[in-house]
């Protein structure tokens, strides 16, 4: 897809020079909801400045939910989006700041150019998936997408108003039932007097795939009600739209029922992945030319597949490995609740007085932190912490003084950490969307051995100990699979049974033997268990929906999983697959990692969250102990259980590109 440049003209008469600090150079273009203007910031970056129409009812409440609305809509992580930075509606010129994209509208692009065909169509298709994936997992329903918000770039496509027109919904007093958007592109169910939701989206998405590849709406563009009653009433038309995956992936996705539609997720892992994996293992196709579109999605997407993404994460007794359930110490890494006898409590668990006091702050990444680990090196205890640039940095947890090497790897987007002994030596395990597991040397950043026997991002890594040594777990996309951390190879198969691959993973202790839990993606909704050993399946599949973040623990002497949906977390009982108690809550936002530790010889569990905060929970009761550990100034992205002069510690992952730490004894 090659480069074009955006078209400024001119500011006109009337137009204003300046909107509060952004002095205004030239106009973009205009549509329903404002006129879109090139800015400058104090700083002197160029930025798109939004005025929008004067809509804004005019009193407090009205602008208050537009600041809440455009609040949420920054949240979404910048993965092939254009983030809002800046929003003013406290006078009579309300306006919204974004970054500026020089790049065109995909409908002018189209118009000018003609529809797009082969690897520009499949590239442009995952760009605006893994888009639209990141703003779901923000809680963010775009409610307007078309391809005029869809800005394409030299360096793949942009999506840009999400949350915008709802929060001019919210701000204008109209009810939610209304249909919003533009008529060729809105769903069935918006036609019908429903709200907008993910899945509307999701229809919207594919109709847009449709008037990239053809130059025209799947149900026309002649008059609205002629529109809208094919919508309600007629198939689409993908006779333009090359028979393929893709074109597979549409129909689905345009489906008029949104309970029948895949995740935006889902469509990103079926256009970037097998979309039903065989049950027999069997090589897969590279994705090559999309790989360059979806790097930087996760998380997260982990994205990824959330992601993501992705995006997706992650991290017991107190190392990144032992919040996985691991079986894997060893004498430089900190013991787990998997291969340490669980002390005796010395009493009820409560909070102590230092119980949430802020510890040492970490601040010499360049980039949001993805996950964070914990270890004992040269007699002193560490966080382990990586980026979304793909550095990972060892440092000191009790002076944040940096230790021995940094270590870098080629992936932009890091999935999770783990902590081993490996010979006597602490070694960091490494999955990413390089479509590898990198294991290194924490001493001195050298690699040990590299992974590369998936075909597809590594989501998620887990260790387990097998014949008296360490083997790495990793999962994906393409399945789950062992390999040997100092040789880097593979061992055994591929274990295959969800249906779009697996978003996470962690081993635990059953019945005396390890065992590999993982979990599918969402619209598969399945958790199973697997006999490490023989890499066979144990019994049948739990109906879970599908978890980024599973975590191993034991509960009064019996194996249990916690596994993260959305703002809740469901703490399983292993052997029947049935919750210990009703979902935790608390969360004002998507749980983002979790950890299992032991505080005072009791179980507890700690997530974090897109709220900016970590929270600690009594794993046998499922009540939350003390209040939430704030302080942080953005997503709390991951969380692992370290210790300090042998108290345990809480370590937070955050996207300001900070590490924090809690005391919790």
């Amino acid at each position: 897809m090659d480069g074009r440049k955006a078209h400024i003209d001119p500011l006109r008469p009337g137009d204003p020079p300046m909107l509060g600090p952004y002095r205004l150079l030239g106009l973009l273009g205009e549509g329903g909801q404002g006129t879109v203007f090139l800015g400058e910031a104090p700083s002197g970056e160029r930025v798109a400045v939004k005025l929008l129409h004067a809509r804004l009812a005019n009193d407090a409440t009205a602008r208050e939910r537009f600041r809440r609305e455009v609040e949420t809509a920054r949240r979404v992580a910048r993965f092939c989006t254009v983030p809002v930075l800046d929003a003013d509606v406290r006078n009579d010129h309300p306006y919204v700041v974004s970054e500026f994209v020089d790049g065109v509208p995909l409908d002018r692009l189209v118009r000018e150019h003609g529809p797009l065909a082969g690897g520009e169509l499949t590239r442009l298709a995952a760009g605006t998936a893994t888009a639209l994936a990141a703003i779901h997992r923000a809680g963010v329903v775009h409610r307007d997408f078309k391809p005029s918000n869809v800005l394409v770039a030299t360096d793949g496509p942009r999506v840009i108003d999400f949350g915008i027109a709802r929060a001019l919904d919210m701000a204008t007093a109209t009810t939610t039932s209304s249909v919003m958007g533009t008529p060729a592109y809105t769903s069935p169910e918006q036609i019908s007097g429903h709200p907008a939701s993910p899945a509307s989206d999701v229809f919207a998405w594919a109709i847009t795939m449709v008037f990239a590849a053809s130059g025209r709406p799947a149900f026309g563009a002649q008059t609205i009600p002629a529109v809208l009653n094919r919508i309600l009433n007629t198939p689409p038309d993908l006779s333009e739209v090359p028979e393929g995956p893709l074109r597979h992936l549409l129909e689905a996705c345009l489906a008029k029922d949104p309970a029948e539609r895949p995740t935006a997720a889902e469509a990103l892992l079926r256009l970037v992945g097998p979309a039903s994996l065989p049950e027999d293992p069997a090589p897969a196709p590279r994705a090559s030319g999309r790989r360059a579109w979806i790097a930087s999605a996760a998380g997260a997407l982990a994205l990824a597949v959330a992601g993501v993404i992705v995006v997706p994460r992650l991290p017991a007794g107190g190392t990144k490995g032992g919040t996985k359930g691991g079986t894997e110490a060893g004498t430089q890494a900190s013991p787990t609740p998997a291969d340490t006898p669980v002390p005796t409590p010395t009493g009820p668990l409560r909070a102590g007085p230092r119980f949430g006091q802020a510890g040492t702050v970490y601040t010499r990444h360049s980039d949001e932190v993805t996950a964070v680990a914990a270890a004992r090196l040269q007699n002193r205890d560490v966080a382990i912490s990586s980026d979304r640039n793909g550095r990972i940095m060892v440092w000191d947890l009790k002076t944040s003084a940096p230790m021995g090497r940094q270590f870098f790897v080629g992936s932009e987007v890091l999935a999770e950490v783990e902590v081993i002994d490996l010979n006597g030596r602490p070694t960091g395990v490494l999955g990413g969307y390089d479509d590898a597991v990198h294991v290194w040397d924490l001493a001195t950043g050298e690699t040990v051995s590299v992974f590369r026997g998936h075909t597809s991002d590594v989501t998620s890594v887990a260790v387990v100990r097998l014949s008296g040594r360490p083997v790495v777990v990793s999962a994906g996309p393409g399945g789950t699979r062992l390999s040997d951390p100092a040789t880097g190879r593979q061992i055994g198969g591929v274990m295959l049974g969800h249906s779009g691959g697996v978003l996470s993973t962690t081993v635990a202790e059953l019945r005396g033997r390890p065992v590999i839990v993982t979990s599918g993606v969402e619209r598969d909704g399945r958790l199973m268990i697997w006999d490490a050993a023989t890499q066979r399946r144990i019994g049948p599949a739990f109906n879970r929906p599908g978890s980024q973040k599973l975590v191993s623990s034991a509960v009064a002497g019996r194996p249990v999983v916690a596994m993260e949906n959305e703002k809740t977390i469901t703490v399983l009982d292993l052997e029947t697959g049935r919750p210990l108690y009703a979902p935790l809550r608390g969360h004002e936002a998507p749980v983002s990692g979790l950890a299992a530790a032991t505080l005072g010889g009791h179980p507890v569990l700690l997530s974090s969250s897109w709220d900016m905060s970590v929270r600690v929970w009594d794993l046998a009761k499922g009540v939350l102990l003390g209040r939430p550990l704030g302080g942080a100034e953005d997503w709390v992205l991951d969380v692992a259980a370290g210790r300090v002069d042998g108290r345990l510690v809480a370590i937070g992952a955050v996207e300001d590109a900070t590490v924090r730490t809690w005391w919790l004894e």
